[in-house]
């Protein structure tokens, strides 16, 4: 199933995330499931030489077991009266997508108080996180309206979350493309099936152990040895100083 979704607020790529889950569950198919949430602001480098020329191809090719998210990018449809639409726009999936910068600051403070080890610095980072199954969510919601950072929370297991610095990987040449990077994240999480074996473990510094070393098997290996040295992959939920 082709996964590309954009949107201008968190609880609109939550309310994504919940849908996908529920098809499954009525396949009986619904379990943890590995989502990719890449930060590629419009104009920014990497952004624009290697993730929008590829989103159409990446869309096809992020299979049934990841998921890409972009906050600001959204259809015509989804932007607010308020933000209007952008002329900055890309096409996926045979459908328009707009950048909107200030849907994209917002969401981006918002997912740095749902993940406080994470800061937007303007480049291009991937943040991967578990999303939870139908099953463990919530079924009561007489109860107030959560905030965005509460729906976060709620929907994916921020314990589990990684981030990864592409801007500084791709200048630094330790990965060939982003391109080829996601889909070597994408085949490595179809042929394994649950991601719950690399993401989760007794602590932030536990994962983001095992997360360096599944990350090092899918980069070239005279590669490697700047991942070991080089803070790429950092824990997104926790303190940056627990960090392999």
């Amino acid at each position: 199933m082709p996964i590309f979704h954009g949107g201008p607020t968190w609880p609109t790529l939550a309310d994504a995330v919940v849908a996908h889950h529920r098809a499954h569950a009525a396949a009986g198919t619904d379990d943890y499931r590995l989502e990719a949430i890449v930060f590629a602001p419009a104009g920014e480098e990497v952004t624009e030489t290697q993730v929008r020329p590829r989103l159409d191809q990446l869309h096809y090719e992020s299979g049934e077991i990841v998921n890409l998210y972009f906050p600001g990018y959204f259809t015509r449809d989804q932007a607010p009266a308020a933000w209007g639409a952008s002329e900055t726009k890309l096409r996926v999936g045979g459908v328009d997508y707009f950048f909107e910068a200030e849907a994209f600051v917002e969401m981006s403070k918002t997912a740095a108080k749902a993940f406080p080890a994470w800061r937007s610095r303007g480049d291009c980072d991937l943040l991967l996180v578990l999303s939870r199954p139908v099953a463990s969510l919530p079924d009561d919601d007489s109860g107030p309206p959560l905030t965005a950072e509460e729906q976060i929370s709620s929907v994916f297991d921020v314990t589990t979350a990684q981030q990864i610095k592409l801007t500084q990987a791709v200048r630094d040449e330790a990965i060939p493309s982003v391109h080829e990077f996601l889909r070597n994240l994408i085949d490595y999480a179809e042929n394994h099936q649950d991601p719950r074996g690399f993401m989760m473990g007794s602590g932030g510094t536990a994962v983001a152990k095992a997360m360096l070393e599944w990350v090092l098997s899918l980069v070239p290996g005279d590669a490697r040895p700047l991942w070991r040295k080089t803070r790429y992959l950092l824990p997104a939920w926790t303190s940056a100083d627990a960090a392999p």
